[in-house]
């Protein structure tokens, strides 16, 4: 087995060692002779066998190639990070992390790129002001091309109880889980935030309690697209959207949660005829669906009967008007061939229809 030798340390005014593809799994090695070597700025040790970073210490400013190491674990690497150590290709360098999977109470090993270790340095530099940021859980994607798969240190954001008036403008990098309930908050607009804020891998929401009114702001929202959960009770709601039934059972996992109860959806003949048959639609998405009340009423939007909350005229009104469109056409029907007979029969129109301009078709009913 390859090891560094420490009297390579006599070697002097080197700024850059190359030792990758020798087998090394000694990182304690490695640290001896990057601590024997003043003058070194950058050592490459990619595509060894180490299973940890070496122990750099006193040393501003230095860079670390540590890239393809096979069972390279990610202990100690953040605060490799803390001491400004500078690892070179952080987005294509992997570090095995050893997580316990709760729902099957067992350990397993997930990879990590430094870049994900490195944003949670920055969690707290990015937490909106008066919020409160944390690491979550591990999330698995698949990497380029579908192939390997490659896990990131989600974020929380906890901003609940802050006497907000509006949504955080940005959130720290790779957050998914953002509480602000019991705010003061009127919009969920997340159509109109920048670039950067940070909200494109965010699928759970708390906005319980606040003082929202609408959903429209959500529609064509990317948060639609993937969110898993989003909680809105205790709010001003008056209506459901139609647009929220897509959404809702259009997410990739098909699984997306909402909570609708204690806002003040306002009942009548429309509510009935179209809310009720969408929260029943719905009643796997929106979970708290039994317990979503009227708010100028003592039932449920569920228990709404049509007759008690329709007059007639609103229940058959479009009857009505399509049995007079009907009518409209068979008088008309009749009177242009009321019309033609009396021409046929006698020779002149009747005396409404010979008041009326001509069209190009007159000359074929006189032939």
């Amino acid at each position: 087995m390859i090891k560094v030798d420490p009297k390579v340390g006599n070697i002097s005014n080197v700024r850059c060692l190359n030792v990758s593809y020798n087998s090394l799994d000694n990182s304690t090695d490695v640290a001896n002779v990057i601590n024997s070597i003043p003058s070194l700025q950058l050592i490459d040790v990619s595509n060894n066998n180490l299973s940890h970073a070496p122990n750099i210490s006193g040393r501003s400013d230095f860079s670390l190639h540590i890239a393809n190491n096979e069972f390279l674990n990610c202990d100690g690497i953040k605060e490799q990070m803390l001491e400004n150590i500078k690892f070179v290709h952080p987005d294509q360098t992997l570090c095995r992390k050893f997580v316990t999977i709760t729902q099957w109470s067992k350990e397993d090993t997930v990879s990590l790129n430094l870049s994900s270790i490195a944003s949670t340095i920055m969690i707290h530099k990015q937490c909106p002001p008066k919020c409160s940021c944390s690491e979550s859980r591990i999330v698995t994607e698949k990497g380029e091309n579908n192939q390997n798969q490659v896990s990131n240190i989600a974020v929380a954001v906890n901003c609940s109880y802050r006497h907000l008036t509006k949504m955080p403008e940005s959130l720290p990098t790779y957050t998914t889980t953002l509480d602000v309930s019991h705010n003061n908050i009127t919009s969920l607009n997340l159509n109109g935030l920048k670039p950067d804020s940070n909200y494109d891998k965010l699928n759970y929401i708390n906005a319980n309690y606040n003082e929202i009114k609408t959903l429209q702001t959500l529609e064509g929202s990317e948060f639609l697209k993937a969110f898993e959960y989003l909680s809105l009770k205790g709010n001003q709601i008056s209506k459901i959207p139609h647009f929220l039934e897509k959404a809702v059972t259009g997410t990739p996992s098909g699984k997306g949660q909402i909570l609708l109860s204690d806002n003040k959806f306002e009942c009548n003949c429309d509510t009935a005829l179209h809310m009720k048959p969408m929260l029943v639609a719905l009643e796997k998405h929106i979970v708290d669906f039994e317990n979503i009340y009227c708010n100028n009423m003592e039932i449920k939007i569920i228990d709404l009967v049509n007759e008690k909350v329709c007059t007639i005229n609103e229940i058959n009104y479009i009857y009505y008007i399509i049995v007079a469109e009907v009518l409209l056409l068979l008088l008309l029907v009749g009177k242009v061939s009321y019309d033609y007979w009396v021409f046929k029969h006698v020779g002149y129109l009747p005396w409404p229809a010979s008041k009326m301009p001509r069209l190009p078709c007159d000359c074929v009913l006189e032939n």
